[in-house]
Parts: structure tokens; C-alpha cells; sequence
């Protein structure tokens, strides 16, 4: 195996990712953070039946700004397709920016209701999402220029008239009346990694 694969498995063991969701009389609570050396990840979604309101909150270090915030309504074999493109320019491209489907989460852009906080930069904005029909959202952070990867702290407040399914978690029943679930995981392929390592000293 050669060296660009022993780097792919070191890319996926520098990735954390924490999030907990929660319901709240009639609305969803998504948050966490992101730790990775990917420049393009994907930290939440949900699906709706007509209309929906989600309000963002997001801090991040300055030091890795410029980070953007990409929404993006597609169904699963058009997910499943924009996640095996390439690169991370080839990922981004295919939001819609006509469709306001890309924020850059900086001081600078009026839309994203961001600022500057010491050594930290906090956002704070909201959206509301319609359909004629059922629809999915994924929601990605990015920044294909950056050496370092994405650092991201987010919380989300979702808001459906209908009952939501969540794409990142099993479906819960319509029955539930709340809904709290902690995941700390640290994406390892060790075994692969040694593996890999051990077929480059041979």
C-alpha cells in the first residue's frame, strides 16, 4: 500500500465528531462540534414535509476563517453521488448560490450574522425552509483553501409542523416526547492504518 493511502488513514484518525440531539415542547435541538483535517464535512440534516425554521449558532477560531456553511436539498442518490465527487471544489460547487444555499460565515457578509469575538468568531442566523413537497437538508461547513481542516461548534434549532426524520440518526416514532443521545466518535481505521504502515516498511 502506498504512502496516499497511510495519509487518507490519518486524515480519518485526526476526525472528531460530537453531537447530541434534543426534542423541546415542539422544536429539535442539534449540537456539537467538528475537529478534522477534512476541508469539506457534513454535521447535520433533517427532513420536513412542508415548512421548517432553523436557527444556527456557530463559533469557530478565527485562525480558521474563512469557513462557509452549505445547505444542501437533495434527495439520497443525489447525496450519495455529491459525496463521492472528488475534491472539495467539485462538493461545493453543486450548492445553489441563486438559491442563497451558501453562507460564508464571516464579519464581512451581511447574511450571516457574525462577529468578531476575541480569538473566536460567533454566528448567529436563521432560515426558513418550504416545499411543495417533502424534502431533505443536509447541512455541510467548508473551506477548500485551508491547510489545517474545519473546526466547527454548532447548535441548531429546528423547528417542523410535521414530524421530522433526521438523516444522521435511526428514525424515531412519532410517539417519542424526548429525545437525548451523546456520541463522541473518533473515525478509526487503526487496523488499517497499521496495516497499511506495515506494507510500506516491507
Amino acid at each position: 500500500m502506498n504512502t496516499a493511502y497511510f495519509l487518507v488513514f490519518w486524515v480519518l484518525l485526526a476526525t472528531s465528531y460530537g453531537d447530541v440531539w434534543q426534542k423541546s415542547g415542539d422544536f429539535y435541538i442539534h449540537q456539537g462540534n467538528v475537529s478534522t483535517q477534512l476541508n469539506w464535512f457534513h454535521f447535520s440534516a433533517f427532513c420536513m414535509r412542508n415548512s421548517s425554521s432553523v436557527n444556527f449558532e456557530f463559533s469557530f477560531p478565527t485562525s480558521y476563517s474563512p469557513e462557509s456553511l452549505y445547505l444542501y436539498p437533495v434527495n439520497d442518490s443525489t447525496w450519495e453521488d455529491i459525496k463521492k465527487l472528488q475534491t472539495c471544489e467539485e462538493k461545493t460547487s453543486t450548492a445553489d448560490p441563486q438559491a442563497n444555499n451558501i453562507i460564508p460565515l464571516s464579519p464581512s457578509s451581511p447574511w450571516s450574522g457574525c462577529m468578531e469575538r476575541g480569538d473566536d468568531i460567533s454566528c448567529v442566523l436563521g432560515r426558513t425552509f418550504r416545499s411543495v413537497r417533502p424534502q431533505c437538508w443536509r447541512f455541510v461547513v467548508a473551506n477548500c483553501n485551508s491547510t489545517q481542516g474545519l473546526q466547527l461548534n454548532f447548535k441548531l434549532n429546528i423547528t417542523d409542523g410535521d414530524y421530522p426524520v433526521f438523516p444522521t440518526r435511526a428514525p424515531m416514532t412519532s410517539g417519542v416526547t424526548s429525545e437525548s443521545a451523546w456520541t463522541f466518535t473518533v473515525i478509526v481505521y487503526g487496523l488499517g492504518s497499521v496495516l497499511a504502515f506495515m506494507n510500506m516498511k516491507l
